[in-house]
């Protein structure tokens, strides 16, 4: 156990009481081994941490040195980053509003419908070009015919999607 201290020497090591630190303890803010001893450089690492703002002393720096960072993060951290998350939520849910955001699902479902109007068409050829091409004896012109019908399904479909993104990118008042 060599290196570890009572809580009375911690406590005059940081200019508090032993009730101080043992009150610390008992709140979780300082860890103890079982026989109640102290790591010095962790329970000095902990004590800077959780200690209150108006306790500390002015021109006093909270770093501590050699010793690694507070795990976790404290209050104020998560009160930081809650609000910063908030803050891009609602940048998000401007720029939805303006026009310029989409939801994934609105997007996905409108996507889907377009390609099984996609799909239809194309099952659909086979019975249109059926006669055209069983009354073509020209291998080149049945190949043309097929893919004259491929072109103008592809191409009906690019401009639906042309006129769902302008739809989207130039929001109504």
């Amino acid at each position: 156990m060599a290196g570890k201290i009572s809580t009375s020497q911690f406590a005059s090591q940081v200019g508090v009481t032993g009730s101080a630190i043992r009150k610390a303890i008992a709140a979780g803010r300082l860890t103890a081994d079982a026989d109640g001893l102290l790591d010095p450089v962790a329970a000095l690492a902990q004590w800077q941490h959780n200690r209150r703002r108006r306790r500390r002393p002015r021109g006093a720096d909270p770093a501590v040195e050699g010793a690694p960072p507070p795990a976790g993060g404290g209050f104020w951290q998560h009160r930081t980053e809650r609000e910063a998350a908030e803050a891009a939520i609602a940048r998000m849910r401007e720029r939805e509003m303006a026009g310029e955001l989409v939801r994934r699902a609105e997007v996905e479902r409108e996507l889907a419908g377009r390609i099984i109007a996609l799909r239809e068409h194309l099952n659909t050829m086979a019975d249109r070009l059926s006669a055209v091409v069983a009354a073509e004896s020209d291998q080149a012109a049945c190949r043309r015919a097929i893919a004259d019908e491929v072109r103008q399904a592809l191409r009906g479909f690019a401009a639906e999607l042309e006129v769902a993104k302008s739809s989207t990118t130039n929001p109504l008042p």
